[in-house]
């Protein structure tokens, strides 16, 4: 008898149930869902992932500079893509524009000291050459001792 009485109590709860969802609502209309249209289009897409976690780069070099310098400013971020001969580093030319300066003023020196040294060896070419006039004596007169 108990199956009875489980299967009776069971049979009344599912008939509630039936009874009260079946009832009628309070407005009685059915809610509206707004609908947007869009014209389709092709077109590049940001691709975006957010998640925690570490990024293993493509390739990892050591930059070195080849000159010793001040740098001015850093053409990239971390983590961008660089490729084969971009700058990356602007460096204060100022110490490098004064070398210059300074070298190029020591060789206009040097070249002005050279073309001065074959003008002088030219002429003492041509000196050299030319007898000596007979009215200079080519040795000192020589002093009787007293």
């Amino acid at each position: 008898m108990r199956i009875v009485g489980v299967t009776r109590t069971s049979t009344l709860a599912v008939a509630v149930l039936a009874a009260v969802g079946c009832g009628p609502r309070g407005s009685g209309a059915v809610a509206k869902v707004p609908v947007s249209v869009a014209r389709v289009e092709r077109r590049a897409l940001p691709y975006e992932l957010e998640a925690t976690g570490s990024v293993e780069p493509i390739r990892s070099v050591d930059v070195l500079p080849q000159v010793n310098g001040t740098i001015l400013h850093v053409n990239f971020d971390e983590g961008d893509e660089v490729a084969a001969g971009q700058i990356l580093f602007e460096i204060d030319p100022r110490p490098y524009r004064a070398a210059l300066q300074q070298a190029e003023g020591a060789l206009l020196r040097d070249e002005t000291q050279a073309q001065s040294a074959a003008r002088e060896a030219a002429r003492y070419k041509t000196l050299a050459v030319q007898p000596l006039p007979r009215s200079v004596p080519t040795r000192p007169p020589q002093r009787s001792p007293a």
